[in-house]
């Protein structure tokens, strides 16, 4: 049985661990509470964590750090880091850490299990199952009729930066773009300030902003993984040979989420703006990215997120040059293209990501 400790109403975030059979007893579900977005000060929240664990005979407390890029060192209550949190629930339950911080990929923890939420649950097609969805269609048209898409909707720095690249390209009208929200005094925030050059800013002050799809004008945008969202079989997936995906995090924890895992669905070549390693996971994990025409090697370890985007996107204005040659490339990986939507979607595939999750033993 599993119980969620203090989840918001409806909330899905816990009851996928049911599917695991390993995962048996009680257990005592932790997910966004562990940030501290509740009025519980430290006391009384370890309190009743300890309270609830007695009155439930609970045998492990999960705490769940995936779904957005947890840090799990990071200190989202004053002085207590969901390790920190571990270390203190250990002394009177067993307790674990999910994450999908593909470090622990690579060099497992006994106390930190790797288990990839986002990867999985697409990659399993189960999203309907545990949101609110309309239909969720896993394919989308092989064969492409434009060259690029990318698509925005928060106001992250890194994706500011991508609009501000990408607003100025002489090709921009030849490729599917959107950034879905006004930009607000976005701009005056510290960190956009920090990292993005007063040219920039000043550029991105001028943009019309929002820029929707051709089909999407006056249409409400979802988002996350409801109401469809995840679908690929639309206009945008299934005209686009390239997906330029600028993924959530740029210089937070590692995290692979939808934005990524709908190329793979979609038969799209991806060009992923994420963490540095990302490809090279996602290639460990047996994706074929693409290496012989995407160069990913060359700013795949760029620490520096400006000097990795700045590659990235010099490498997309070459392309660009000729659209056709990347339709024509496109069209020759069509065979590759498929064997990564088999893969992706393979029992294979969901083994490998949930190994250690089914090797832990409450």
């Amino acid at each position: 049985m599993i119980y969620p400790f203090f989840h918001k109403p409806n909330d899905p975030g816990y009851l996928h661990f049911d599917e695991f059979e390993n995962l048996t007893g009680n257990i005592l579900h932790l997910g966004y509470i562990l940030n501290a977005d509740n009025k519980l000060g430290n006391a009384e929240f370890l309190k009743l964590v300890e309270q609830t664990v007695v009155d439930k005979n609970i045998d492990l407390i999960i705490l769940d750090c995936t779904g957005e890029p947890w840090d799990i060192e990071y200190d989202y209550r004053v002085g207590l880091s969901p390790v920190a949190l571990c270390k203190l629930f250990t002394k009177f339950c067993k307790a674990i850490i999910i994450t999908e911080d593909w470090r622990y990929y690579y060099d497992p923890n006994p106390n930190i299990v790797f288990f990839p939420y986002n990867l999985w649950i697409h990659s399993t097609q189960k999203i309907e199952q545990y949101y609110n969805n309309g239909k969720t269609v896993y394919k989308a048209q092989l064969t492409k009729t434009k060259p690029l898409m990318s698509l925005n909707r928060n106001l992250q720095w890194h994706r500011l930066y991508v609009l501000d690249k990408m607003a100025k390209a002489s090709w921009l009208s030849e490729v599917d773009f959107s950034f879905v929200l006004p930009l607000g005094n976005k701009l005056e925030d510290p960190e956009v300030m920090e990292k993005l050059t007063d040219s920039e800013r000043e550029h991105l002050s001028q943009l019309n902003l929002p820029i929707f799809l051709d089909y999407e004008k006056g249409s409400s945008i979802n988002f996350g993984y409801n109401n469809g969202t995840s679908n690929v079989n639309t206009p945008v997936y299934n005209r686009c040979a390239v997906n330029l995906i600028t993924e959530t995090s740029v210089d937070e924890t590692n995290l692979v989420t939808e934005k990524t895992t709908k190329a793979f669905s979609a038969y799209q070549i991806p060009i992923v703006i994420g963490k540095p390693g990302i490809n090279q996971y996602l290639q460990d994990l047996g994706m074929d990215m693409f290496g012989d025409y995407i160069p990913w090697r060359s700013w795949d370890h760029e620490h520096n997120p400006r000097h990795r985007m700045e590659k990235i996107l010099q490498f997309v204005d070459t392309i660009m040059q000729d659209t056709d040659a990347i339709l024509n490339a496109h069209q020759q990986f069509h065979l590759r293209l498929i064997s990564n939507h088999i893969f992706f979607h393979s029992a294979e595939f969901a083994d490998r990501i949930t190994k250690q999750l089914k090797r832990f033993d409450i």
